[in-house]
């Protein structure tokens, strides 16, 4: 099931930093 998310773009991106995943998706999950 595909859900819209309204997240705010720094704070994804500094997950993506943390994390060291590549995709958005990857990262909300």
């Amino acid at each position: 099931m595909r859900t819209t998310l309204d997240l705010p773009e720094n704070l994804l991106e500094e997950a993506m930093k943390t994390t060291h995943i590549q995709t958005k998706t990857k990262v909300i999950i």
